[in-house]
């Protein structure tokens, strides 16, 4: 297992650090045989900064800095393929933490161990906001499936819900998105209430279009029958359209423009080549 922390959790959680550190430790001394415990078969025989690099688990931002490295290229749609947000998300991602590595980067080994990667896991514990509603979640959702994939790796890519803590739920990211988008993305009911919002409204359909297009690659048969819903029911009336061209103060730019750039260019229908994202890399090391 591989953690990539946020910001936030590595400057206020140095004891949960420290404390997954020393089980990473102790699994890595243990003399067990290599299938059963891979871990210590890569460090078996190295020693001091060498033995240090072979067991780093714990990566994230560098000291100071927060988000993944991929959010600017949401932002100003500086981006094109899966392999752009990947080579970024690995670049804000590979300073490694814990048993004394803080500040260190070493790209390369956080690389390989994504190259490993079976699943991919990101949970998210907030009731009032899902994975559609702005880039931030997807950023690290599909950042972390892309490099994974960039490195090699085919990880399965999953979503936990724990914002009822008595009533955990997984699920494929996929579904996760299929849900969100048929429950309000794509919801005309959703849609008929944003547009009683003007310029504001639209700008609130064309923020959910970001995270999808994000993490689209690692799942494509299901999240290209969710952007084509969306692009059927954002844009298939002229009222829908004039709507989503309504220009929004002070700027006078028009909402459509916000959409990422691979779909804005096609009003939504151009939805193969995009990409994904999460914060738990999972194997079996």
């Amino acid at each position: 297992m591989t953690l990539r922390i946020s910001g936030l959790f590595r400057d206020a959680f140095a004891e949960q650090i420290a404390l997954f550190d020393q089980a990473v430790s102790a699994v890595a001394e243990r003399r067990e045989p290599d299938a059963w415990n891979p871990l210590a078969a890569q460090v078996r025989g190295l020693e001091g900064a060498a033995r240090k690099r072979a067991s780093a688990r714990i990566f994230g931002a560098a000291a100071g800095a927060y988000g993944t490295g991929v959010e600017e290229h949401l932002l100003h749609g500086t981006w094109a393929t899966q392999a752009d947000l990947g080579a970024a998300w690995l670049e804000g991602s590979s300073w490694m933490y814990g048993g004394g590595r803080e500040g260190t980067r070493d790209e390369a080994a956080l690389s390989t161990l994504l190259g490993r990667a079976e699943t991919v896991l990101h949970v998210q514990d907030s009731a009032e906001t899902d994975l559609l509603e702005s880039p931030d979640i997807a950023a690290h959702e599909g950042g972390l499936a892309a490099a994974s994939h960039m490195a090699g790796g085919a990880p399965s890519v999953l979503h936990g819900d724990t914002s009822r803590p008595q009533s955990p739920r997984l699920r494929a990211t996929a579904d996760e998105v299929a849900r969100i988008v048929r429950g309000r993305l794509a919801n005309p009911q959703w849609i008929e209430g944003m547009q009683r919002h003007g310029y504001a409204g639209a700008a609130e359909l064309a923020r959910g279009w970001t995270p999808c297009m994000v993490l689209q690659p690692p799942c494509p048969s299901v999240l290209t029958g969710s952007l084509t819903l969306c692009s059927q029911r954002h844009w298939a009336t002229q009222r829908a359209m004039h709507f989503c061209a309504m220009p929004a103060p002070p700027r006078g730019r028009p909402c459509a423009s916000a959409l990422p750039r691979p779909c804005s260019a096609a009003c939504g229908t151009r939805v193969a080549t995009v990409l994904p994202m999460c914060s738990m890399g999972m194997n079996k090391t």
